[in-house]
């Protein structure tokens, strides 16, 4: 499913859906809708075309009344979805993502204060510390939030969904975050403040 207008309360956007990130977002939509049905919505996006639409034509077959949208951009996501996970290569397509032309932060630009505030951020990319706590109070400006939340376990560990989350960021925030990171993981793990999650990714590898 392509376009149309989406609940936003009621969609998960995900952006990066390379050799990690496309078993992450199954595990998250097949785990999520054997647990509540079929109510969650998704907003898809990334650079490369062909991830996306794979990632859909699998989904249409094996959760054919699951909604997933086709997004032009990190910005189309964020207009469609409170909820953004984020895992991309390095901390420069992070700033991109969220800070860049066609960004998340363009979107809650347009939107207003309860919106803005709804938006939780979740970037599992593994990137420098001092970067990802740029862009997280960049994003907090806005009203909204993000947390940093890496995983270990490499393609295995995202395939059958085992992964370890470390995360970092508000507390408040983390608890809001467990239900979208559980379906991936064997282990979700608070860290503490912003830059927690990173700092215990490298510490461990």
């Amino acid at each position: 499913m392509t376009g149309g207008a989406t609940d936003r309360t009621n969609t998960i956007g995900f952006i990066g859906l390379g050799a990690m990130g496309n078993h992450m977002f199954s595990n998250l939509v097949n785990r999520s809708t054997a647990k509540v049905g079929n109510s969650a919505k998704y907003a898809l996006f990334d650079v490369n075309d062909a991830a996306v639409e794979g990632v859909i034509q699998r989904h249409q077959k094996q959760n054919p009344a699951v909604s997933i949208h086709r997004c032009s951009s990190p910005c189309d996501v964020a207009q469609k979805a409170s909820t953004i996970i984020t895992m991309v290569p390095t901390g420069r397509h992070v700033e991109d993502v969220y800070l860049g032309d066609s960004s998340v932060i363009r979107a809650l630009e347009t939107l207003d204060e309860q919106q803005r505030s709804a938006t939780l951020c979740l970037d599992q990319s593994t990137i420098e510390q001092s970067v990802s706590r740029y862009v997280a109070l960049k994003l907090r400006e806005t009203g909204a939030d993000l947390l940093d939340a890496p995983v270990s376990g490499g393609v295995i560990g995202a395939r059958d969904g085992t992964l370890a989350i470390m995360v970092g960021g508000n507390k408040r925030s983390f608890e809001r975050a467990v239900p979208y990171l559980q379906p991936m993981a064997r282990k979700v793990t608070y860290c503490g403040d912003l830059g927690a999650g990173l700092a215990a990714k490298i510490s461990n590898k």
